[in-house]
């Protein structure tokens, strides 16, 4: 039973005639709005509330309902206005995000501060305006791209394990800021995407790590990424876990020892790097 078909039975409940249904008696306790609708009215007219044999209890303090004055009609009109205001707030109209309680006027402006802030690779930003959006508008245009972009920026913080990764060529990029691009051998869009960046001209060092999955030998990581001059991994368990995004090809942008941004290597630019975490 919905909350839309709880308030239609509230409107519809004659006190004076019949009892109030058991559906909709039962469904107020797990309904935080008309749950916090009958407290308050019912805590500031306690004389309203009838005891009664009944054995379905609404909610914590609330006594079992059975009679109600007729006069409660107009209690139950501002039931439906309670209901009414946390409906509009669910979709949107009145939304923040839970992270830093910015308030986004609606998804298309959630959506345009996500696209800003993955423009400036500010993981912490992007991360919170997609969630909002998402919040807002789980089926709206963007959502596809919302939900890889969420799934991508969940790494935002995480501290990726260098010493689990097997370094096929190179080693471990020096000090704490550099760009790694997560790739899998069986990724026919991740060997260009690592071409693509190795052409940038990144101020940071850039490294291509990849895992053990569906059997790739070392031969197997060595002969996609032939002719690329930078270091290549293949990491470990704890490292693959740490940082699966479950998409691929991801770049991941590490400032100060910790991932800043996740997100697709074609959003990668070298102003946009140098900007967010000089070298």
């Amino acid at each position: 039973m919905s909350d839309r078909h709880v308030l239609d039975a509230l409107a519809a409940w004659d006190p004076d005639q019949r009892d109030l249904d058991d559906g909709v008696a039962l469904h107020l306790d797990a309904c935080p709005s008309c749950r916090a609708a009958f407290d308050h009215r019912f805590a500031v007219a306690p004389e309203l509330a009838h005891r009664t044999g009944r054995a379905t209890a609404i909610a914590e303090g609330l006594r079992p309902l059975r009679r109600v004055p007729a006069r409660t009609a107009l209690l139950l009109g501002g039931l439906a206005a309670a209901a009414a205001l946390v409906a509009l707030t669910r979709w949107g109209l009145a939304d923040q995000d839970a992270a830093g309680g910015v308030p986004f006027g609606d998804a298309e402006a959630a959506w345009t501060a996500f696209e800003d802030a993955n423009r400036t690779l500010d993981g912490a930003a992007a991360k919170d305006a997609v969630a909002a959006y998402l919040a807002m508008a789980p089926t709206g245009p963007h959502a596809k791209i919302a939900t890889t972009a969420q799934s991508r920026l969940a790494l935002v913080g995480v501290v990726p394990p260098v010493a689990d990764a097997r370094w096929i060529s190179g080693a471990a990029p020096p000090g704490d800021n550099w760009l790694a691009v997560l790739w899998e051998v069986w990724c026919k869009y991740c060997v260009p995407a690592l071409r693509r960046v190795r052409g940038l001209g990144l101020s940071l060092p850039v490294v291509a790590w990849t895992t053990e999955s569906r059997g790739a030998t070392d031969d197997d990581v060595r002969g996609q990424v032939t002719g690329l001059d930078f270091p290549v991994a293949v990491l470990g368990a704890a490292a693959s876990d740490a940082l699966d995004a479950g998409v691929w090809p991801t770049a991941v942008l590490v400032c100060g020892g910790s991932v800043r941004w996740a997100g697709g290597p074609e959003g990668v630019t070298a102003d946009a790097v140098t900007a967010a975490c000089p070298r």
